[in-house]
């Protein structure tokens, strides 16, 4: 799926993905090895949000998109304060445009 086809409230859940990754330094050292892409890339993503082809697997957009969803779904165990100070919904929200972005 790509992110032009999700709602508003689904992109707004993937772009707190985004800058939870990319600024909140949960993956310090190991940003590159974990994401398949560094920092800076992932910044310009972000600032490139939502007008993004993420329709090819292997692009940045979508290896940004897939693997911070996932790190925020599976990868990194948020803190209640942790997560409410990045994400405005609960973690079944997230993973559920999850499995919908990536179900396609």
């Amino acid at each position: 799926m790509s992110v032009v086809k999700l709602s508003d409230k689904e992109k707004e859940i993937v772009l707190q993905s985004l800058n939870a990754i990319l600024k909140g330094g949960f993956l310090e050292g190991e940003f590159h090895s974990r994401l398949g892409i560094d920092q800076e890339q992932l910044e310009q993503v972000v600032v490139a949000y939502p007008n993004l082809d993420d329709l090819d697997d292997s692009s940045t957009v979508a290896l940004a998109i897939n693997n911070c969803l996932n790190e925020v779904c599976h990868g990194i165990n948020f803190s209640p304060k942790q997560w409410s100070q990045w994400f405005e919904v609960r973690r079944s929200d997230v993973e559920e445009v999850y499995r919908k972005w990536s179900a396609s």
